[in-house]
C-alpha cells in the first residue's frame, strides 16, 4: 500500500461520514482540518472514524486520536492525519 492509497481511504471515510450525518461535503485537501472545517465532524465522531480507518487499513486499534493534538484543542491537517495512518499501517512511502 502507498501513502496515496492511505490518503484516498482517509478521504473516502471522511466523505462517507459527512454524507451519513447529512452535511455538505466540501473539497478535502491536505490542508483541510476535519475538526473545524467539516460540518458536524467533532472529536467524538473522529474517534469512530479513526477506528473505521484503522480497520480498513488492517492496522491494530489504537487509543490515539490523530484528528487532534494531545491537548485536544488544536486540530490537525489531513496531511498530518495521513502520516499517522501510514505509520499505523506500516506504510514507509512518504
Amino acid at each position: 500500500m502507498t501513502r496515496s492509497e492511505v490518503r484516498s481511504i482517509v478521504i473516502a471515510e471522511l466523505v462517507a461520514v459527512e454524507q451519513a450525518i447529512g452535511c455538505p461535503v466540501p473539497t478535502i485537501t491536505d490542508s483541510t482540518r476535519p475538526i473545524g472545517d467539516l460540518e458536524g465532524f467533532d472529536s467524538q465522531v473522529s474517534e469512530d472514524t479513526t477506528a473505521t480507518i484503522l480497520g480498513n487499513l488492517g492496522a491494530p486499534p489504537e487509543t490515539k486520536n490523530p484528528f487532534t493534538l494531545r491537548d485536544g484543542q488544536h486540530h490537525v491537517t489531513l496531511d498530518r492525519i495521513v502520516d499517522y495512518f501510514c505509520r499505523a499501517a506500516g506504510v514507509k512511502e512518504t
